[in-house]
This record gives structure tokens, sequence and C-alpha cells, in this order.
């Protein structure tokens, strides 16, 4: 009969039972394991091994940022509006440095704007005051007949009048228009003709031309007005 010896297990076979209960027990062997939450601290991290994916969104504040180490390129594209730059901050842009002194059209020096800071047909004439063009703004030559506004004549009915007898005439511009001249002529020639007045009326924005004359035999007086349309 025979009987079995006891043997002890070789070192192979030690290992090889070790590696089965490992595997079958489901236990995992890894490096030392972490102290617990929040006690790694920046110099337990190598260099540059922080990347992007390790940093949850939207976790990074300014005060995590470095004063002036972001440069334009950090920047996206288009990113930044109004409401992201102090505005004071800003200092003037090059090419506008002559426009500081031109906020305002008060603050431009007399005899500053010449013909060539104007854009062709720009002065209309609600910018121009009244009585503001003067001969010396005006270059030789420079206005015809049709920067004019149309002239035309009024002319009075006739007055009769006896001999040596002095009457009236009104020769009167239509509404709204102002007479520029005038004058009176008598139907008939004669001796010993006198006038006491003939002029505008009113003497304030005049709208009709007034005559007071006689004429030594009898005979018609007629008053004219040129008048320049409104």
């Amino acid at each position: 009969m025979h009987r079995f010896r006891k043997r002890r297990p070789t070192p192979a076979m030690a290992v090889a039972f070790t590696a089965l209960f490992v595997a079958l027990s489901g236990l995992a062997v890894a490096g030392p394991s972490l102290p617990g939450i929040g006690t790694v601290h920046s110099n337990d991290i190598h260099n540059g091994q922080v990347r992007s994916v390790d940093i949850r969104n939207n976790t990074v504040r300014g005060a995590d940022v470095r004063t002036g180490t972001l440069r334009g390129s950090d920047v996206r594209d288009d990113s930044l509006t109004g409401a992201d730059i102090l505005e004071s901050s800003l200092g003037p842009v090059p090419s506008a440095s002559s426009a500081n002194t031109a906020n305002t059209a008060n603050s431009v020096a007399a005899n500053g704007v010449n013909t060539a800071a104007i854009q062709n047909n720009a002065v209309t004439n609600a910018k121009i005051a009244d009585d503001a063009v003067t001969s010396p703004k005006i270059a030789a030559d420079a206005v015809g007949a049709s920067e004019l506004k149309g002239t035309y004549a009024a002319v009075s009915a006739g007055t009769p009048a006896a001999a040596n007898t002095f009457v009236d005439a009104a020769a009167t511009c239509n509404a709204g228009d102002t007479v520029l001249g005038g004058g009176f002529a008598w139907l008939n020639d004669a001796d010993e003709i006198e006038t006491v007045y003939s002029t505008p009326d009113p003497l304030t924005n005049p709208n009709s031309w007034i005559v007071r004359s006689r004429s030594g035999a009898a005979n018609t007086l007629f008053a004219w007005a040129l008048c320049l349309a409104a």
C-alpha cells in the first residue's frame, strides 16, 4: 500500500495561488492611494500636467488668472463687445486726433472751415442764417440768372388828375412778394410836373410803390413797381 508523502509548496506554486486568489476576489493592486478629498496641493502636481479636459467648465474666475498674462491670441476673435471694454481706458484713435477739438460745431474756430472741408451740395438754405451771405462770400461771376428768384412788374390803374391837382397812385406786388424798386409816369407830356414823393411802402418789408404828384394840365398818373417773387 502506497502512502502519499506531504510536500511543501514550491515558490512557483505559491505565486500561482496568490494570483488566482486576487483574480477571484476582484481586488486590484495600484500605486499609493490619495489621502483624501482636498489633500492634493500645487506641489503635488507636475508642471504642465493639468489640461483643459481636467478643468470643469465655468470654474476658472478672474482671480485665478494672473494679471497681465492674457494676450490677444488668448481671446477668441470678435468675442469682446462694448460691455466688456472700459471705454475711458481707451486712448484717442490715432487717425482721429484732430477731432479732439471738434466735439460740436461751436468748437470750430472762426474761419476754420474752408470749402475743401464741406461736401458738395451739403449746405442747404436751412443751414444759412438770414442776411448771413454778404458780397465778399460770393465768388465773382458765381451768381447767374438761375440763382435769382423771378421778378415782375406791377402797374397801378391810372389815376385821373385835374390840372395842378395832386393825386396819389400805388402799384402793389402779389401777397408775400417784395418791392425791389419803382417809379411813376404821366399818361401825357405836360409842363409844371411836381412830385411830393415816389417811394416804397411800407419802408420795412415793402410790397407797394406809392406816388403823389401833380401835372400842369389835366392828366392820368400811373405808379409801377419792380417785384421779387417770394
